[in-house]
């Protein structure tokens, strides 16, 4: 199974329609679903990131084959460009840091990311989210890391009100075939 983990719905909506997921019903979270893969919704923020994860890996069957994979939106500086994927090697918040073997894909740049309690303004020397280290720190508890991913697409380069729904929808609707691919390759890196 690959366990798809996103902060928002509007960020999974294209993968959920590729993937045509059914909504399952009368779970605490909410959650898409089909025979090989399972999208989260974990919602905003690092505490509602943490009880979700916790609550649907606590609530599904977890395999040594499996992968768990967090995708979305992050700001960056402005050496990355709007829409670049990056994929995560090194995540951290406060001090606390989690080193990840990233996706092996020749075309996409490896980088750092910090997750924050709220949306930066400021200028980071490296990629930010509200999400990936609460999502990740709570993965830990069910999966090796070695079956631990974070695939980010840059929004912003640190201006969050330049962000709307519509243009992450697009964003992720235009990208979503590079993303199946990122995601066959980390399928294909666990077996």
């Amino acid at each position: 199974m690959i366990h798809l983990l996103f902060a928002l719905k509007v960020e999974a909506l294209a993968l959920i329609n590729l993937y045509q997921l059914k909504k399952i019903k009368h779970l605490p979270f909410t959650l898409y679903k089909n025979e090989y893969i399972s999208i989260l919704i974990t919602q905003l923020g690092l505490e509602m990131a943490e009880k979700n994860t916790l609550a649907y890996l606590q609530y599904t069957e977890i395999n040594p084959s499996d992968t768990l994979i967090n995708i979305g939106i992050c700001a960056a500086p402005n050496k990355y460009a709007i829409e670049e994927i990056i994929l995560v090697d090194k995540l951290s918040y406060k001090d606390v840091q989690i080193n990840l073997t990233p996706i092996k894909h020749k075309e996409y740049k490896t980088a750092a990311l910090i997750s924050f309690m709220q949306e930066q303004e400021q200028t980071q020397e490296t990629c930010a989210d509200m999400e990936a280290f609460a999502i990740i720190s709570s993965a830990l508890k069910y999966f090796n890391k070695e079956q631990l991913y974070i695939i980010k697409i840059v929004s912003d380069h640190y201006e969050p009100q330049s962000i709307t729904k519509e243009s992450v929808q697009d964003m992720m609707y235009k990208n979503r075939n590079k993303f199946q691919q990122i995601i066959e390759e980390s399928s294909c890196q666990q077996q």
